[in-house]
């Protein structure tokens, strides 16, 4: 059994990185999915040029120290998503609200080899700085922490040599957005990113409010009717109705409908009798004018119910 083991030691034993480690960004996020919460997301580098036997995640541990490095917080280990989790990789660090230490604080990060990939496990120190701690607001930071990922999965596609087949960035109607690799690695990557940053997917599972119906009114219709008050065309037209005895604009809309009538007139005589390019084109004046408050909304809502019906008809063949 001595011999056994032995023999298993220098087996499992890989050399040191080709050049040491570096963190290339730090930035710590809280108040993300709790008040008080503490998300940090680390971008490193931990370069082999002849990838090691054993993944990333077997012969290196990320630790989170307190300021003077010497209380371990939490630990994490690397993705082995791609060549074995070594060179370009991202570390996450997540504390709820009871767990989370104080903002603000320029804590440790600590890579350690582990005892079962090295003969002499290394240490690495990096120090998280005030630059490194985001300002946003507890309803804007889900989006800065959305834009962060994309930027690094928009960085690791180019430093992996991903083609645009295999990247982590899909583009769809609404934006970018991760694609299946993309979601594949940065999940295994940042531990709950789905809340984290739920933006970053094509599919959003939220909760939706309390829906309140709409109420609805005539306000609009009523400032249509009274947008000239006080100004010189309001005599105008109040002589006119009290010309043709009513108390509405009749000549608006007798004037819209020698508009509409003179449009219809005009395209059938030059189109030789396309009346149906004609109606088309005298449906623009009929908005207009109602707008100007020359045709009342409730005629325009009666017209447009009739070409409604008319065209759902002939869609389904029922005329």
């Amino acid at each position: 059994m001595a011999a056994l083991l032995l023999v298993a030691k220098p087996a499992l034993a890989i050399d040191l990185p080709d050049s040491t480690p570096t963190v290339i960004s730090v930035d710590c996020y809280r108040n993300v999915l709790e008040t008080g919460d503490y998300l940090a997301i680390i971008y490193e580098k931990t370069s082999y040029t002849t990838i090691p036997d054993i993944d990333y995640s077997e012969a290196f541990i990320w630790r989170f120290m307190s300021i003077d490095g010497s209380t371990e917080l939490t630990q994490a280990l690397g993705y082995d998503y791609f060549d074995g989790g070594y060179g370009y990789n991202v570390i996450s660090f997540y504390f709820s609200q009871a767990d989370a230490p104080a903002w603000g604080q320029n804590y440790i990060l600590t890579l350690s080899g582990s005892l079962t990939a090295f003969v002499t496990p290394p240490k690495y120190n990096f120090q998280i700085t005030s630059s490194d701690y985001s300002s946003a607001s507890a309803s804007t930071v889900k989006d800065e922490i959305a834009a962060n990922i994309l930027l690094l999965a928009s960085d690791l596609t180019n430093k992996w040599g991903l083609t645009s087949d295999e990247s982590l960035l899909l583009e769809i109607e609404t934006g970018t957005v991760l694609s299946i690799y993309g979601e594949a690695f940065f999940r295994g990557a940042i531990y709950g990113i789905q809340a984290l940053a739920p933006s970053l997917f094509r599919l959003e599972i939220s909760n939706i409010g309390a829906l309140i119906d709409r109420t609805w009114g005539t306000e609009y219709t009523s400032n249509l009717i009274t947008q000239y008050s006080g100004s010189y065309i309001q005599p105008a037209m109040e002589a006119g109705n009290s010309f043709l005895g009513v108390d509405y604009n009749l000549f608006g809309i007798l004037g819209t409908l020698a508009i509409c009538a003179l449009i219809i007139f005009a395209n059938w005589y030059l189109a030789g009798g396309n009346l149906w390019r004609c109606f088309i084109e005298a449906t623009p004046p009929l908005i207009i004018s109602t707008r100007l408050g020359m045709w009342g909304m409730g005629e325009l809502g009666l017209i447009a119910a009739i070409g409604w019906l008319y065209i759902s008809s002939k869609v389904w063949k029922l005329i």
